[in-house]
C-alpha cells in the first residue's frame, strides 16, 4: 500500500473498496479536544489479587496466561514505560516509510511526540489475540456475513461494537497507553519483538496474503507479555479519543461521547495493508467509531483483582 494514504501530515482516507473499508487516519498536530468530563472505565472483578513485581523489564518478565471462559488472556504487570517516540525513533520511522518509495518527513510522525513516561500502579489482563469471529458470534450472535472470513480470524467491527462486546465479557477496550505498554514494555521496544523490523514476524503489505490469517499465525511477533498480533494483521480499536500527547487519562480523552460519530478513536497496530513504519508500537491512527469494515479489529482487557 502506498504510504501516501497514511501520511502523517494530513488527514488521509484509506479506501479499500474491495473490502468495503473506509477508515480515517488522523495523526498529527491538528488533533482536537472534545471538552467532556472524563469518566474512569470500570470492569468486573474476576481474579484473586496477588503481589505483582514492579519495575519489571521485558527480558525478565515471564508471560502469565489465564483462561477466562474460554478466552486466553495474558498478564501485564504494573510498571512504567516511555510512551511515544524519540527523535531517533522517528528518524527510523522515516527510514522505514521511504522504503516504500515515499518521500516521508519527520513531521508525519509528530503525533508521537513528546515522548513521556506513563505508569500503571495496577496490573491488568489483555487478550492474547485479537477477538475472533467465533468468539464474537458466541456472545453477540450472527454478524454481517460481509464481515465474515473464518472462525479463527479477527472479528471486524465498529468501535461501538467492540466496546459493547468487551463489556458483555466483563471487560473493556484498552486505553491507547495500556495497549502500547502491552506491546512494547518498560524497555520501550520499537516493535513488540525488539527494535528492528523483521518481516517474518507479522502480516503486513509486504507479505500480503489473499485473506486475513488466523489469529496467532505469526508467533514470532509475540510481545513481552505474550500478546500476539500487536503488529500488522488488523488495526485495533482503543478506548481513547485521538488527542495530542502527552497522554493523560483524566484530560477528557477517555470520555464517554455517547453515540457521536464526528470524533475519532485511536487505532493501533497497523494492519495487513500497511507498510513497515505502521507496525511500530508507537504508531497512532484514528477512526470514526461507526467505521467497521476491512481491517479494523480489537482485543479486550480486564482488571486484575
Amino acid at each position: 500500500m502506498n504510504r501516501d494514504l497514511v501520511c502523517k501530515s494530513i488527514i488521509s482516507v484509506l479506501a479499500l473498496t474491495t473490502m468495503g473499508l473506509m477508515v480515517i487516519i488522523l495523526p498529527s498536530a491538528s488533533a482536537f479536544s472534545v471538552g467532556i468530563t472524563a469518566t474512569a472505565p470500570t470492569v468486573t472483578a474476576v481474579f484473586a489479587a496477588t503481589r505483582i513485581p514492579t519495575g519489571t523489564s521485558n527480558s525478565t518478565w515471564t508471560p502469565v496466561e489465564h483462561d477466562f471462559n474460554g478466552v486466553t488472556m495474558v498478564l501485564v504487570p504494573a510498571g512504567c514505560f516511555q510512551m511515544g517516540s524519540t527523535e531517533a525513533q522517528i528518524d527510523y520511522a522515516v527510514e522505514l516509510a521511504r522504503k516504500d518509495d515515499v518521500d516521508a518527513q519527520p513531521e508525519w510522525f509528530g503525533d508521537e511526540k513528546p515522548i513521556h513516561e506513563v505508569c500503571f500502579d495496577q496490573p491488568f489482563w489483555i487478550d492474547q489475540t485479537e477477538v475472533t469471529h467465533a468468539q464474537f458470534e458466541q456472545i453477540r450472535g450472527k454478524t454481517d456475513p460481509l464481515s465474515f472470513t473464518g472462525d479463527s480470524e479477527p472479528e471486524r467491527g465498529t468501535w461501538f461494537e467492540a466496546r459493547d462486546f468487551c463489556a458483555l465479557r466483563g471487560a473493556r477496550l484498552p486505553t491507547e497507553a495500556e495497549w502500547e505498554y502491552a506491546a512494547r514494555g518498560p524497555e520501550g521496544f520499537i516493535f513488540p519483538w525488539g527494535n528492528t523490523f523483521e518481516a517474518n514476524r507479522l502480516l503486513y503489505a509486504g507479505n500480503l496474503e489473499s485473506r486475513i490469517a488466523d489469529v496467532g499465525s505469526k508467533p514470532g511477533g509475540v510481545s513481552w507479555v505474550g500478546a500476539l498480533d500487536m503488529s500488522g494483521s488488523a488495526w485495533e480499536w482503543t478506548s481513547s479519543l485521538y488527542q495530542p500527547y502527552p497522554y493523560q487519562a483524566t484530560d477528557g480523552r477517555e470520555a464517554d461521547t455517547g453515540t457521536r460519530t464526528d470524533i475519532l478513536r485511536v487505532l493501533r497496530g497497523g494492519s495487513r495493508y500497511e507498510v513497515e513504519d505502521s507496525a511500530r508500537a508507537a504508531n497512532r491512527g484514528g477512526g470514526h467509531p461507526d467505521a467497521g469494515f476491512g481491517s479494523l479489529g480489537f482485543r479486550c482487557i480486564r482488571s486484575y483483582h
